[in-house]
């Protein structure tokens, strides 16, 4: 019995169904748009990282409270005046006349930092002078004064943040590197080394970590 065309098995008025493979345009077109999308979140993520850099430079360089500014300000001073009262002038000065030289205790004033001489002439008047310009200093820096304890911990928090947007990243550029879409994506100048060569387990422990 001859067998009939396939054709004839259709059933008659019904459409023939069309060819749903893709073309290789429609993959191209479909990986391109695939590749946009990849590489917009990848530059999401960066701009990101540049904030928090942006961020923790900010707190680096934020100036001390002023509690913390005139502390070290005594300090400085203090230092002089010990400097000056451990020098031989008084000494020279109230010993014996045997023991006096005009030429001894001119040069031993001499030999003493113009910051001692002040500090042991109005040591308050200077410490007061010193913390001026150091409010004006810290005026000019911009950003609200931290202490050395605040500090330490805005910094640890943009760390945590700036070290999670890392290991996002670097997964990220995995995940399309695996997928075929992540080879015109090189890895940003100054990454975090220790992110980029982790392995993918230690990828996983350091996002862990970060939240």
């Amino acid at each position: 019995m001859p067998t009939k065309p396939a054709s004839a098995f259709a059933i008659e008025g019904a459409p023939m169904a069309k060819n749903t493979t893709p073309s290789f345009e429609e993959i191209s077109a479909s990986l391109a748009r695939m590749g946009a999308t990849a590489l917009a979140s990848i530059e999401s993520i960066r701009s990101r990282i540049g904030s928090l850099r942006t961020r923790r430079s900010e707190i680096e360089g934020a100036p001390c409270t002023a509690e913390v500014l005139r502390a070290r300000a005594i300090s400085i001073v203090d230092d002089a005046l010990n400097e000056f009262r451990s020098s031989m002038t008084g000494d020279l000065l109230a010993g014996p006349a045997a023991r006096f030289s005009d030429n001894r205790a001119t040069n031993a004033v001499r030999g003493v930092p113009a910051l001692a001489l002040m500090a042991a002439v109005n040591r308050d008047g200077l410490v007061e002078a010193l913390v001026a310009d150091a409010l004006s200093a810290a005026a000019s820096l911009g950003g609200s004064p931290v202490s050395e304890g605040e500090r330490a911990t805005l910094l640890a928090d943009v760390d945590r943040d700036l070290l999670g947007a890392e290991v996002e990243e670097e997964s990220f550029i995995r995940q399309l590197e695996a997928a075929g879409l992540g080879a015109s994506i090189g890895r940003r100048g100054g990454c975090n080394p220790a992110v980029v060569l982790a392995y993918d387990a230690e990828l996983r422990g350091f996002l862990e970590g970060a939240r």
